[in-house]
């Protein structure tokens, strides 16, 4: 499956808004890529979680409905996709998941799914965590 790396979370407040991007890398190897010619297609996605310390990912607040089709064209070696970038705006009041107050600590989750042949998808990979206050 393709390596996912850099994934990068922001959080943007304007009002009772909050816009979240999600920014990463993802490398695909020769039969990864090759397996394109049969008409395979790799898609993203992303979910942001709640985060409140240890070694668990945390729960599940909300998942970008759009997924990013990753644009891998057949060939030889290693093609490194890097900056991609998928927004989300939505209401500070979605993201409030800690007592009303107090600061809610977020993270984002991208994987990578080929869902046309396989029910697989990548390992999870985490961006830091972000802090959202109350």
């Amino acid at each position: 499956m393709p390596t996912v790396s850099d994934v990068n979370l922001s959080l943007t407040t304007s009002g009772n808004s909050v816009v979240i991007q999600v920014d990463y890398d993802v490398s695909f190897n020769t039969f990864e890529r090759q397996l394109t010619t049969l008409g395979l297609s790799y898609d993203s996605h992303i979910i942001i979680r709640d985060f409140d310390g240890g070694d668990s990912p945390g729960s599940v607040i909300l998942e970008f409905e759009d997924r990013d089709t990753l644009p891998v064209i057949a060939g030889n070696g290693t093609q490194h996709i890097t900056n991609r970038s998928q927004s989300k705006t939505v209401s500070r009041s979605d993201l409030q998941v800690d007592p009303n107050g107090d600061a809610d600590e977020i993270k984002a989750t991208v994987l990578i799914h080929a869902n046309q042949w396989l029910d697989e998808y990548t390992v999870e990979v985490e961006s830091e965590q972000e802090v959202l206050l109350g």
